[in-house]
């Protein structure tokens, strides 16, 4: 069993999750779940231009935008993870 699978039992909708960022340039990202871990049937792709193949187990939601002070939720842009 992998990691996602472990600990996907874990998340639920309305949670904030901390996601390992891709880009060198940030560590991570916040993601505000809107969507319980699922199963794509067909591959599939977010507003930020990431594909995931069909099969592949990703959890919907959206990203949080740093400012000086605060995060805030970018709800026109929903994500996978």
């Amino acid at each position: 069993m992998d990691e996602m699978e472990n600990t996907a039992y874990l998340i639920t909708e309305g949670d904030t999750a901390a996601v390992v960022a891709p880009d060198e340039n940030d560590d991570y990202f916040l993601l505000k779940v809107t969507r319980t871990p699922y199963t794509l049937r067909a591959e599939g792709r977010d507003v930020w231009g990431n594909t995931f193949p069909k099969g592949a187990r990703v959890v919907g939601g959206y990203n949080y935008k740093s400012t000086e002070s605060a995060f805030k939720i970018v709800k026109r842009r929903k994500a996978l993870v």
